[in-house]
């Protein structure tokens, strides 16, 4: 009674799968009386945001979600990443803004929004194109760090209470939207002067007579023509070759009051007129407009059986040195050629009077101040 039987002894042992060592039994005998359970599904990291520089940290591993006692743990889904932002409460006057890589804090968010979707075309990108016409550098415009800082500029010129809760960086979503109109806008330009000219080659005086078309471009773009010149030098003079010291040579007369160059420019010109943030004359307008004449004049020296010859793209590449020369020429205009432009374009020239300095004045007039005679002596 008892002991054991012979079946006992020929049976065989229980089989036991991963013992426990002594230091594992009782810290398993440990977390039991604790009533710990540990929620294994929950192994993703915390990220800590900064809304100042917006870059994650990564911080300790969030601890596992506790609960006393012995009863079953139901697993809550993992909530987004978002909430982060809303768990965050803010006891001091001003807030905190939490955002993640794909945020930015709301008053720059705020601004962006209206800037590109409420007042862009209306207002900012309009002055954009009023600073590259005044440029004289307007096909290397845009590249280089200093694209940035112009947009501030013109940021601050337009809406100054948003100049401080807004820097435009490089490759940000205003500068590459920004970039890609100013683009646009010279690929505008170059598409006006092609179908101008196209318009003028189409007059009955000119449609399908190829040699016409063809002798008048060559004329249009020599130096002296009727391209950018309102009164160039004569065809035949010009086809003799002959040289400005020459005494037969007639001089051309109205640099950039062409017909072409007017009709292509007035549209622009307008634009740049009523946007108006003080940039100064349109000398880089005026050469794009130029060059882009030339170009498309260019594209009938070849003209025939109805094709055009092929032209480079307008670009910084080819048609740079050109555009630097016109540039060169228009800013050697005087006020009174470009009121004839502006009359021309039917545009109103703004001209805004620069005020003197505090000291300005007084310094002009200083030596015509007006003495007058020495008073009468006081009653004694």
């Amino acid at each position: 009674m008892g002991g054991l039987n012979d079946e006992d002894v020929i049976a065989t042992a229980p089989q036991v799968t991963g013992r426990l060592s002594t230091t594992d039994r009782n810290a398993a005998l440990v977390r039991a009386e604790a009533g710990l359970r540990t929620d294994l599904r929950r192994n993703n990291e915390v990220v800590e945001l900064s809304s100042d520089d917006e870059v994650q940290t990564k911080a300790r591993k969030k601890p596992a979600r506790t609960k006393t006692g012995r009863t079953a743990v139901k697993h809550e889904k993992d909530e987004p990443s978002l909430a982060l932002a809303s768990a965050q409460v803010s006891t001091s006057s001003s807030p905190i803004i939490v955002s993640t890589p794909s945020q930015l804090p709301l008053e720059e968010s705020a601004v962006i929004d209206a800037l590109l979707d409420g007042v862009w075309t209306a207002s900012f990108l309009p002055a954009i194109y009023c600073r590259m016409f005044a440029s004289d550098a307007p096909f290397g415009w845009i590249k280089g760090p200093g694209f940035p800082a112009l947009l501030q500029d013109v940021l601050a010129r337009r809406f100054p209470e948003w100049a401080n809760l807004y820097t435009i960086k490089d490759r940000s979503r205003t500068y590459l939207k920004a970039s890609s109109r100013v683009n646009e806008k010279r690929s505008e330009i170059a598409r006006d002067a092609v179908n101008v000219v196209e318009r003028f080659y189409n007059q009955p005086s000119y449609r399908l007579n190829e040699p016409k078309i063809r002798s008048h471009a060559t004329w249009a773009i020599c130096p002296n023509g009727p391209a950018v010149w309102k009164t160039p030098t004569p065809k035949a003079l010009c086809d003799m070759g002959m040289e400005s010291d020459d005494e037969e040579y007639v001089r051309p007369d109205g640099i950039f009051e062409s017909d072409t160059v007017i009709e292509v420019l007035a549209p622009h010109l307008k634009l740049y007129a009523e946007t108006d943030i003080g940039c100064g004359r349109p000398v880089g307008l005026l050469a794009l407009v130029a060059a882009a004449v030339e170009r498309a004049y260019s594209q009938y020296v070849g003209f025939i059986n109805g094709n055009r010859s092929e032209v480079n793209t307008f670009s910084k590449d080819k048609y740079g040195p050109a555009l630097l020369d016109y540039v060169a020429n228009a800013k050697k205009l005087s006020s009174r050629r470009w009121a004839s432009i502006y009359a021309l374009c039917n545009v109103e020239e703004t001209k805004k009077r620069k005020l003197p300095g505090a000291d300005g004045a007084m310094a002009r007039k200083r030596h015509r101040l007006y003495v007058p005679s020495s008073p009468p002596p006081e009653d004694a």
